[in-house]
């Protein structure tokens, strides 16, 4: 799952692909806006090029860039139009830093992940907030460290925010399963398998259904929930 929280964007700006100058810059977030990424990208490449732009639209426009590449799956330029963002504007939003994690993790760069969303759980803890998808993202991130015991406490710690999520529960219970608690895994890939069956979007699942399909069928749960 990609994480997109590309929030407070400007006016669609009519006729976006001919653009230049400023109107690039706002151009490229009405193409990022409506899902037309190459369009963006090119936008805000011509945004960003210019050498008077104010730094906080340089940085917004980078930041938004990164999205876009990341929708393509370039994850690698996602990290870095992010990072020069940050450079441009030290203090860190949370949605930044979740976004960033994403694009770090699918860099394998696992460390630095753990990193972005323990920043961000920070600004949530400041603001007296707990979050499904800080937790989410936290047992993530330390799923890929090895680190189970600690990803299920985090999982377990977003679930009573939003308990009809059902892809907490699926990394939980591979949590659970890595910690040898075959048992209790079973329980929640079953709650998972549940959820999805009375959800008519299956989009959002569709690269993990071969996944998800194999460990139904090794815990015995593939008659029940046929996916």
């Amino acid at each position: 799952m990609r994480v997109t929280l590309l929030a407070g964007l400007v006016a669609v700006v009519s006729g976006c692909g001919e653009t230049d100058g400023p109107d690039s810059c706002q151009g490229g977030e009405a193409a990022a806006r409506s899902n037309q990424f190459p369009v963006a990208i090119d936008l805000l490449t011509r945004c960003v090029a210019q050498d008077k732009l104010d730094s906080s639209v340089r940085s917004r426009s980078l930041e938004i860039r990164a999205w876009s590449y990341s929708q393509l799956e370039n994850d690698a330029l996602a990290v870095s139009d992010q990072e020069a963002a940050f450079a441009l504007a030290p203090q860190p939003e949370y949605r930044s830093l979740i976004n960033y994690a994403g694009y770090l993790r699918r860099v394998n760069r696992f460390e630095d992940s753990l990193r972005a969303v323990r920043s961000a759980a920070e600004i949530e803890k400041r603001a007296g907030q707990t979050s499904m998808m800080t937790q989410y993202q936290l047992g993530w991130a330390l799923y890929d460290l090895l680190q189970y015991g600690e990803a299920v406490q985090a999982f377990t710690l977003g679930i009573p925010v939003q308990p009809d999520y059902p892809f907490v529960y699926w990394r939980r219970g591979l949590a659970y399963e890595a910690l040898g608690q075959s048992e209790i895994a079973k329980g929640d890939f079953e709650r998972m398998a549940k959820l999805l069956a009375a959800s008519d979007d299956r989009s959002s699942v569709a690269k993990l259904l071969p996944a998800i399909r194999d460990k139904l069928r090794q815990y015995g749960l593939d008659k029940t929930y046929d996916f």
